[in-house]
């Protein structure tokens, strides 16, 4: 049952580590890339599951654990940003790559603009459109260049082995 699942376990503990690590360095002003949201929206999207909930929030725990924001707020945003992208992904999919990147920015957008005003009520020393315009959007940016670039990779992790295609004979 865990073989099914390596893939997604060994993908959220790289985007943790990553986050820890490598994330801070990334840092212009008070714009730190969120990977682990990045990578939970990439992922959900790209594999198409409606039912994918664990990843997302235990991600997003992590990130609220590792960082200075209120601790559940990430875990809870990563869940509902996941699972709106996964759902938009599946109800507009055309074959082009332009709707899973369209879905990733605005939940993405969302997902950022929730987590300023949830910090900012919570006690953030700043005051809303402060949050919003020189923590939030930036990250937002941030986070999407980041998901656009998992979200391929994501797709590549994701693709069907040979051995579990469907083949049909032909004779």
């Amino acid at each position: 049952m865990i073989a099914a699942f390596a893939s997604e376990i060994i993908c959220a503990v790289v985007a943790i580590i990553l986050q820890a690590v490598v994330a801070p360095y990334l840092a212009i002003g008070f714009a730190v890339p969120n990977i682990a949201l990045a990578f939970a929206v990439a992922f959900s999207a790209a594999s198409r599951r409606t039912t994918i909930c664990i990843m997302p929030f235990l991600v997003g725990l992590a990130y609220d654990l590792l960082g200075s924001g209120p601790v559940g707020a990430m875990a809870l945003l990563s869940l509902l940003a996941s699972i709106v992208a996964v759902n938009l992904v599946v109800r507009f999919e055309n074959g082009t790559p332009f709707v899973p990147i369209a879905a990733l920015c605005i939940v993405i957008l969302g997902a950022d603009l929730l987590y300023a005003v949830i910090c900012v009520t919570c006690g953030w020393d700043v005051g809303l459109g402060e949050a919003l315009l020189t923590r939030s959007l930036p990250s937002w940016a941030y986070d999407t260049v980041m998901a656009v670039i998992l979200y391929p990779l994501c797709r590549f992790i994701l693709r069907p082995k040979p051995d579990e295609m469907d083949l049909t004979s032909i004779g």
